[in-house]
């Protein structure tokens, strides 16, 4: 019996061993990167910080921006005096920690602000295993320039990159053993606040 293999038909190689270095070197540098995170054993579950009619407004080094969630992944990003809108990108898989959205913004998707023709995104919750954890990642992982965060773990790491056209926006839930931390080396509160609008308290109200 002679057995062909035609044409187009799928074989499956062992990946070679420049492959497998590379991702254990990924895999460690998402380590250091998470200080080793102890994220929610349901993986798989989508993991954003904001929900419909929620506004987050931060001030930085840049001055003040205004995040906005519409239905879905909707988000709206005012700064400028401008209003710029977006649906995110639910994520797959985790990155950096990181289960939640994203948009890496492709093309001149935005009509400019001052310049501004597009907007690389994030959204998403990330957990620590303890306080110390939290405090190095941020010294460690995010500018003091840009990044403002409350006591209870709510950051946002903000800029414009001018040469790029491009507007840079973060937004996290830092939690700590699973749970919001009651306080932040670093926390600013005063820069960076939480409304809802009337449907959203009401809502909220009754549940």
């Amino acid at each position: 019996m002679v057995v062909a293999c035609l044409a187009g038909c799928i074989t499956r190689e062992p990946r070679s061993e420049a492959w497998r270095k590379a991702e254990e070197s990924i895999a460690r540098e998402r380590w250091s990167y998470t200080n080793g995170m102890a994220w929610p054993v349901a993986d798989g579950v989508l993991e954003t910080v904001m929900i419909h009619g929620m506004c987050i407004s931060a001030n930085n080094s840049e001055g003040q921006i205004t995040i906005k969630a519409g239905a879905g992944y909707e988000r709206s990003y005012t700064w400028n005096g401008a209003t710029r809108s977006v649906n995110l990108w639910p994520r797959k898989s985790r990155w950096y920690g990181s289960r939640g959205i994203y948009f890496p913004g492709p093309g001149q998707h935005w009509k400019s602000n001052e310049g501004i023709t597009r907007g690389v995104l994030n959204e998403g919750v990330l957990w620590f295993k303890t306080k110390n954890d939290a405090q190095a990642w941020i010294r460690q992982n995010q500018s003091a320039k840009y990044c403002v965060y409350s006591a209870d773990g709510l950051m946002v790491n903000w800029q414009k990159v001018p040469a790029r056209k491009q507007l840079n926006v973060d937004v996290w839930q830092i939690m700590v053993a699973g749970e919001k931390p009651t306080s932040l080396e670093g926390s600013e509160n005063d820069r960076i606040a939480v409304t809802m609008d009337s449907i959203t308290r009401k809502r909220i109200s009754m549940e």
